[in-house]
């Protein structure tokens, strides 16, 4: 009886702990998450977070506007040839905005 409730208890956090990972991540999880070792819920949960952090890095992604306006008050730390880019760039946004 208690083995069945461990094989449940085992499910239930495995499927809390894979609910954000995408189909194939979860398929490959669950083959990772098959050499845990179950010895209470709390250190079970702790030690999937733990694999899946490692396996499946959250992504953070920073979201940068291409074509957010600006008055060429930033400095930037250019020479040379890119500053000669950077004119001319700036310069064909001018006319375009002309």
């Amino acid at each position: 009886m208690k083995k069945s409730h461990d094989v449940l208890v085992r499910e239930s956090v495995f499927a809390e702990v894979a609910s954000d990972l995408a189909d194939t991540e979860v398929e490959k999880f669950k083959s990772l998450a098959e050499e845990v070792e179950f010895s209470d819920e709390e250190s079970f949960k702790a030690k999937l977070d733990q694999l899946k952090e490692s396996y499946f890095p959250k992504a953070t992604t920073i979201a940068e506007s291409v074509d957010s306006e600006s008055d060429g008050s930033e400095s930037y730390d250019t020479t040379g040839a890119m500053a000669a880019y950077m004119n001319a760039i700036s310069n064909n946004v001018k006319r375009a905005k002309n």
